[in-house]
C-alpha cells in the first residue's frame, strides 16, 4: 500500500519488492477488497448514526439561535 500510495505501478513495486508482478496485482486486489468491505460496513453501521447526531445538532443550533433571536 505504501507504494501504491507514493505512485509506483505494479511492474515498480515488483521490482522494489523483488517479488513477481502477479504477487503485487493479487495483493493490491486484496487491498481493494478489504477497502471495500471497510466502506460497505461504514456505510450500513456507522454513517446513519453520524447523519442522525448531525441533524441532530443542526437542529439544536437552529433552535437555540432562534430562541436567542427572540
Amino acid at each position: 500500500m505504501e507504494l501504491l500510495v507514493k505512485g509506483y505501478n505494479h511492474y515498480e513495486i515488483a521490482k522494489e519488492l523483488q517479488i513477481s508482478r502477479p504477487t503485487i496485482s493479487r495483493d493490491t486486489e486484496w487491498l481493494r477488497n478489504q477497502a471495500k468491505e471497510e466502506l460497505r460496513q461504514y456505510v450500513e453501521e456507522k454513517l446513519p448514526e453520524e447523519h442522525s447526531r448531525c441533524l441532530r445538532g443542526v437542529n439544536e443550533v437552529l433552535k437555540n439561535g432562534l430562541e436567542y433571536r427572540y
